[in-house]
């Protein structure tokens, strides 16, 4: 007699798909903002690449999106609809730039038109109507929290996926501006391992009283990307 997949296997394929580059939700048409960071910077080592990635991901992402995936994630497994909407308009005041709140809410809007078609979950599938009739703004770290506790992930596993898209994010960009070989890539994320670590355990740790934004030559990057002449990525 065939029997159910056990749940850690179920769980290990959503990770695998959602964390997909493959994902259709237009992450990879950002590069938050090392476009322009790149500009005036004929020659970057990879430690000072690792280095701005890290920042952007622990003092930016992790305090934002970092915190608004699990707080997402705990409101959907706790069936408050409600209280994803009211998150998701918060998370927008943290973004200081309407670049990043550009970037977020596009991604975000595309995982709301998918993921109904991947899991079946009543309230996910609410709340991601929502977002596509414009009651909710759809950020991608609010959407993403509704969807992993849709698909059986843990609040842990949620956040490390949202720590390792963002690195993930800005090394693809660094690839296909020619500043890295899809090789050292590779090794520089294994190498940024324990800053996605620590960024999870610190955006496990707050709540959204404790949400901030401090990455301001990030900030600043996204700001200027607008003024780039024939530039690649959308921030």
């Amino acid at each position: 007699m065939r029997t159910e997949p056990p749940a850690s296997l179920r769980q290990l394929l959503a990770v695998m798909q959602l964390s997909d580059g493959g994902l259709p939700i237009g992450r990879f048409a950002h590069s938050g903002g090392l476009e322009s960071w790149f500009q005036g910077r004929r020659s970057v080592g990879e430690e000072e690449l690792a280095g701005w990635v890290e920042a952007s991901l622990r003092f930016g992402a992790a305090r934002t999106d970092g915190v608004a995936t699990a707080e997402a994630h705990r409101a959907a497994a706790g069936g408050d609809i409600a209280a994803l909407i009211a998150f998701d308009v918060a998370l927008g005041t943290y973004k200081l730039s309407e670049a990043a709140r550009r970037a977020s809410t596009a991604c975000g809007r595309q995982l709301a038109a998918l993921a109904p078609q991947l899991f079946d979950d009543a309230l996910m599938a609410e709340f991601c109507a929502a977002v596509r009739t414009d009651r909710s703004p759809g950020h991608l770290a609010v959407v993403a929290g509704a969807v992993t506790a849709a698909a059986g992930l843990n609040v842990e596993q949620a956040v490390l996926m949202e720590a390792r898209g963002v690195v993930g994010m800005h090394l693809s960009a660094a690839v296909r501006l020619g500043r890295l070989t899809a090789t050292r890539a590779q090794v520089v994320q294994r190498r940024l391992e324990p800053a996605v670590i620590a960024a999870t355990e610190d955006a496990l740790g707050r709540d959204l009283d404790s949400m901030s934004a401090s990455a301001f030559d990030v900030e600043i990057a996204m700001m200027t990307t607008g003024r780039l002449d024939g530039r690649m990525f959308s921030t």
